[in-house]
């Protein structure tokens, strides 16, 4: 067994296409053993979490509103990047008031 990639890695494993397709406007889907990323998916409704049963996720996209999940998606891209520049903002107001000594 691969000891660097063990279950408790995995739980706050963060993968590259989560965010690109986010980006992309795309809900996406994840499995459940991906606990943050599951989390913020139910958390903001960006998608599915799926357990190890694949005919889970056919009725979860049967029982969904995609449409909606891709209007949470932008929404929650839009908070993310507020968020960002906030953190831009505050660290040039820093930047700022350091050379103002």
């Amino acid at each position: 067994t691969n000891k660097l990639l063990s279950w408790a890695h995995l739980k706050y494993h963060i993968n590259a296409r989560f965010n690109t397709y986010l980006e992309a406007g795309l809900p996406v889907i994840v499995p459940e053993c991906f606990e943050h990323e599951a989390d913020v998916i139910v958390k903001h409704g960006l998608g599915f979490v799926v357990g190890e049963n694949p005919d889970q996720l056919q009725r979860l996209i049967a029982a969904s509103d995609v449409k909606q999940m891709r209007i949470n998606v932008l929404a929650y891209l839009e908070e993310v990047r507020a968020e960002q520049q906030g953190d831009e903002l505050h660290a040039f107001l820093r930047q700022i008031a350091r050379t103002q000594l």
